[in-house]
């Protein structure tokens, strides 16, 4: 079946506040309490990519216990007739108050975070502080019910359902006869407001000077007097001088005498009772918004003193929160990290940053022999590179979601690309998709694999599937195709196609560096037999060493899975056993069709609206109905390409021996005995006979053929077994049964 269900329907989410990691889901109360008791760091998630919970609120108000009946009466504004349900800890004193806490439940309706946080603020409960708005961001989880710990993990009173059950209060606890609120229920956009006031979302100073009180006295003295004689630009300058004052911490003394100092620049309307009084009317009351060092800065001074205006535009502080914008000094090993405007993390040596950076000028001001203030033209790079407060970090990592890097490391993961493309569902898009898989393999087993492999990484980019999909078929099948769908989806910045694998094996390869798929077109079975040891343990491991030319070589994390695409039915040297490959053999079912190849390329393969319902289809997709054990190496499907393959690469000793063996299958003795140099002979006599071409000295022979009775044929029991004088002892009937069992594995 190709029908998936994503919905987790009766059971509480449960993960650990230390280890997100792990998870934990519960469907009888009775499992919760005895999870309780041996996990206290227990909580519930709320926020994963389209979950849907009971509608939550979460109340803490101080001093004053709030009205339940009040705030279930706004809650039902929100979800009319609908049941609410609540929990309760008991009051406690924090920061010199009491505390009341709550958390209220809406029964029978499921949404999802985002779209109760909309509906929240449009029906502006929002602007009620005792509702927590956290609770709705990305990723959020939630003590559960009977806790008594917070995230900082101090003690509380036990979160306590007043007259209900303990599920009612776990808002990831849902039902399918829930109210589907997100399909039902519209979330309209909050209506702009309309803007009295310029709102500046940055308000920052563009100065380092510590002295904030001397640099906002030195910009007031910049002002032309003309500003200070009108009211309303001398009041707009009024509410700027305030709350410069209160962000930076100025007295409120002088507070005062900044504006007086202002004000006095008006030889005409300057009275210096009215702006006291206008100062204790306003100086406690809301700042108005919009007026503050960038209006300062960017509107005033640069009106009233252009020319200065002009020097601290290019000042080396300006020029350096622009250039740290895409910029950074990595400490171990030493490198700068450079983000170019496609998004991609260049890293340079600092002597070649130096060199690239070398046009970049600065203007510093200082003061010359007579005491004047002065401004020069320094080079930028070398003030930066000298600057302690350069931004920095200890590491340079890459550390896909759902991994958190820590603040002194500098992660290179962005989301895909994809997730920017508006998502219109299409379920057209989803069936031809569908369709396309399952006349390219046509094996449900395989399909299915498949999605599950990349629907892995799409949802846990830093889980690794450790397995090697080999596409082998005809030109012109289709096989390419398929992956160019998934190298759309995850971009070019996570997925890199090579035309050789020998690109993976040089000196100086970075190839893995921040990528999640490596895929080798065309594979040839040569550059991977060259090189087999090297390529399986790079499907497995952990950490690689990078050696970028010009810098210290470092060890990276690889987050890599590789995939092929070959015409060569060897491409690479599959075993036994072999649990890091699925080789799959396409059909010919769109062979040398050009007309429908050119109509799925432009509808689906290169269409960004397509390839992002593709997206979110695999983002849903039940992986763990395809991989129980959450280990791809464990459910790798048969098929019969893979099989013959590992039939081919067997060890010729092997074969040699099972043919050999066979003139003796009606011996009725326990064993036979044969030397050394016969049993070489024999083996001379073989090759010659099968067109082997294969070389082996008589040493050589018999070391190849101990190394593989020690690690293939005397694993259960003794079969072939060597003495001192060179005799080899057959148990004949044994290892003619090893190789029955050995063929019927395959």
């Amino acid at each position: 079946m190709l029908k998936y269900n994503m919905n987790n329907f009766n059971k509480v989410l449960i993960t650990n506040i230390h280890d997100r990691t792990s998870r934990y889901e519960c469907n009888n109360i009775e499992g919760y309490k005895k999870h309780l008791c041996t996990n206290p760091n227990m909580v519930e998630i709320i926020g994963e990519y389209d979950q849907q919970i009971k509608p939550i609120f979460d109340i803490d108000a101080y001093d004053a216990k709030p009205d339940i009946n009040s705030i279930i009466t706004d809650i039902n504004k929100l979800f009319p007739n609908k049941p609410v349900k609540y929990a309760e800890r008991e009051p406690r004193e924090y920061k010199g108050k009491m505390k009341f806490s709550y958390r209220f439940y809406v029964l029978d309706v499921r949404i999802t975070s985002k779209n109760l946080k909309q509906l929240i603020i449009n029906n502006s409960l929002n602007t009620n502080s005792i509702y927590d708005m956290s609770i709705y961001d990305k990723n959020k989880v939630l003590f559960l019910p009977l806790t008594t710990k917070k995230a900082d993990d101090n003690k509380v009173p036990a979160l306590i359902p007043v007259d209900c059950d303990i599920f009612d209060c776990c808002a990831s606890y849902i039902k399918e006869n829930y109210e589907d609120w997100d399909t039902k229920f519209k979330v309209e956009e909050p209506k702009p407001k309309a803007i009295i006031k310029p709102v500046i979302e940055e308000d920052n100073d563009d100065d380092e000077t510590p002295d904030k009180y001397n640099r906002l006295l030195n910009l007031i003295n910049l002002i032309k007097p003309s500003r200070s004689d009108c009211f309303d630009t001398w009041k707009n300058v009024f509410w700027c001088i305030i709350n410069i004052c209160k962000k930076e911490n100025i007295s409120r003394r002088k507070c005062y005498d900044l504006i007086h100092q202002f004000s006095k620049l008006s030889k005409s309307n300057y009275d210096e009772s009215k702006v006291d009084d206008w100062i204790d009317k306003n100086y406690d009351n809301i700042r108005e918004t919009g007026y503050g060092w960038n209006y300062l800065l960017h509107t005033v001074i640069k009106e009233d003193d252009p020319k200065y205006y002009e020097n601290i535009s290019q000042s080396y502080f300006n020029m350096k929160k622009e250039f740290e914008k895409t910029n950074a000094k990595i400490l171990y090993p030493p490198m700068i990290i450079h983000k170019d405007r496609d998004g991609e993390n260049i890293i340079q040596p600092i002597p070649l940053c130096e060199k690239t950076n070398r046009h970049l000028k600065c203007c510093i001001k200082e003061e010359n022999k007579k005491g004047e203030t002065i401004y020069k033209n320094k080079k930028f790079i070398e003030l930066w590179l000298d600057d302690q407060r350069i931004r920095k970090y200890e590491k340079y990592v890459f550390k896909p979601y759902p991994l958190k890097a820590e603040d002194y490391e500098y992660n290179t993961w962005t989301d895909l690309e994809i997730t920017k493309t508006p998502y219109i569902e299409n379920n057209d898009v989803i069936d031809r998709f569908l369709e396309y898989m399952k006349n390219l393999f046509n094996d449900e087993k395989v399909v299915d694999y498949i999605l599950a492999y990349f629907a892995n990484r799409i949802q846990n980019p830093s889980v690794r599937n450790k397995v090697c999909i080999i596409l082998y078929g005809e030109e012109g099948d289709g096989k390419n195709r398929l992956f160019d769908i998934f190298k759309n989806i995850f971009g070019n910045k996570y997925f890199t196609e090579l035309e050789s694998a020998k690109q993976l094996f040089g000196a100086h390869s970075c190839i893995e560096k921040e990528k999640l798929f490596i895929c080798v077109n065309e594979a040839k079975g040569k550059d991977n037999y060259e090189n087999s040891d090297i390529l399986k343990a790079r499907i497995t491991t952990d950490k690689i060493i990078v050696n970028p030319k010009g810098i210290q070589e470092f060890q990276i994390s690889n987050y890599c899975d590789y995939i092929m695409t070959t015409n060569n039915n060897n491409a690479v040297n599959l075993h036994d056993k072999s649990r890091r490959y699925l080789y799959v053999e396409t059909t010919s079912y769109y062979s040398r069709n050009s007309d429908f190849f050119n109509t799925f390329s432009n509808d689906i393969v290169d269409n960004e609206g397509s390839l992002r319902v593709i997206y979110e289809y695999l983002k849903k997709f039940n992986v763990k109905e395809i991989i129980p054990s959450g280990n791809f190496q464990n459910h790798i499907p048969e098929t019969e390409i893979q099989k013959e393959i590992i039939k081919n690469n067997r060890d010729k000793i092997l074969y040699f021996l099972e043919d050999y063996v066979e003139q003796y299958k009606e011996i009725e003795s326990e064993f036979i005995s044969v030397n050394n140099q016969t049993l070489y002979d024999a083996w001379n006599d073989w090759v010659v006979k099968n067109k082997i071409d294969i070389k082996y000295n008589n040493i050589a022979f018999h070391t190849r053929l101990a190394l593989l009775i020690k690690k293939k044929i005397n694993i259960d029991n003794v079969i072939i077994r060597k003495d001192t004088n060179k005799n080899n002892f057959i148990y004949h009937l044994q290892l003619i049964e090893f190789f029955k069992r050995l063929n019927n594995d395959l």
